[in-house]
């Protein structure tokens, strides 16, 4: 929400409402937007209405480590989509076979280093 909302108690209010579940045991409706596609969701209730949708082998991992708070999101910095674009390249560097992995690694903490060093 806004900090300048003309209506931040309503706005409020609707944010809890999509966030809640739709009734007991049932997914909020923000859940039924994410888990529907084939999204995860971090909302415990959402979690808990949805055991057979994240059962399979796959997805019980990610929603263990959801549950289990293990999971975190990025860092909440102005270079995070840059910081993952160096990285990304550099594995694929040596995923290639163009550089060792131990010097794309140094190349991307280099270049992490000074994107991070770059004012906010």
């Amino acid at each position: 929400m806004d900090a300048r909302s003309a209506h931040p108690a309503e706005a409020w209010a609707l944010l809890r409402w999509l966030h809640s579940p739709q009734g007991e045991g049932q997914r909020s409706y923000v859940g039924d937007m994410l888990v529907s596609p084939g999204s995860l969701t971090a909302n415990k209730a959402d979690l808990a209405a949805s055991q057979a949708d994240f059962g399979d082998t796959f997805t019980a991992p990610f929603v263990e480590a959801l549950r289990s708070r293990r999971a975190v999101s990025d860092p909440n910095v102005a270079q995070t989509a840059e910081v993952d674009r160096v990285l990304r390249k550099q594995i694929e560097e040596a995923w290639l076979g163009r550089m060792s992995p131990a010097d794309a690694l140094a190349k991307a903490d280099a270049e992490i280093t000074d994107l991070l060093a770059l004012p906010q």
